[in-house]
């Protein structure tokens, strides 16, 4: 793999990485604010002693988390691999 196709490579993944983090971020946020926020977890704890209700797991919030990981890893391994590369070729 050469250097130049090694930089487009690490664009688009660091593009893809910005963009998961993004996602992670309000998909997070949703998921603290409408799901798992203390205050609604104590509400509900003080009213029930059973299981959460279905509602609370979220699943299209932690499925984003878990599939964004993967542009994320990739993104780090290629910069790393481009930066020690680098680093040996001068």
């Amino acid at each position: 793999m050469n250097a130049k196709s090694l930089r487009v490579i690490t664009l688009i993944l660091g593009a893809a990485s910005l963009f998961c983090l993004a996602a992670y971020f309000l998909a997070l946020d949703d998921i603290f604010d409408d799901y798992a926020s203390p205050a609604l977890i104590q509400e509900y704890l003080t009213r029930s002693r059973v299981d959460l209700p279905d509602w609370t797991a979220c699943p299209l919030e932690w499925r984003i988390v878990r599939l964004g990981f993967w542009p994320m890893a990739a993104f780090h391994v290629v910069a790393l691999v481009g930066l020690l590369r680098r680093k040996q070729a001068t």
